[in-house]
């Protein structure tokens, strides 16, 4: 799944690549803007306008990043993935979403 710039950020972007069963997954940032050393991007999944938190992306001077995902449940549950940045002292702010893309691969039925 490509992720775009959202908010002004423009020159972001990323893939997340999802397992099969979506369980897990491999998300790879380009062109965000460095955060200082102890701030990284929160990365969520969204379903039905709720949140949920499910790790952190710290991404390097030029702008590159990379994280390994476990949700609690299939990512493909879910109909979208953003990040946010750090707020003071670490805090997420959910509302400031930099980069997202939308779940568009078909559920697997059970």
């Amino acid at each position: 799944m490509d992720l775009q710039g959202m908010g002004g950020a423009t020159d972001s972007q990323g893939v997340l690549l999802v397992s099969g069963d979506g369980r897990r997954a491999v998300l790879m940032v380009a062109g965000m803007e460095p955060l200082p050393s102890s701030a990284a991007y929160q990365v969520w999944l969204t379903r039905d306008g709720q949140r949920l938190g499910v790790g952190q992306v710290w991404v390097d001077p030029n702008g590159w990043g990379i994280a390994y995902l476990r949700p609690p449940e299939s990512v493909f549950r879910y109909d979208w993935v953003r990040l946010s940045q750090d707020g003071a002292g670490g805090a997420p702010l959910p509302g400031d979403m930099v980069l997202g893309g939308r779940i568009t691969a078909k559920r697997p039925s059970e």
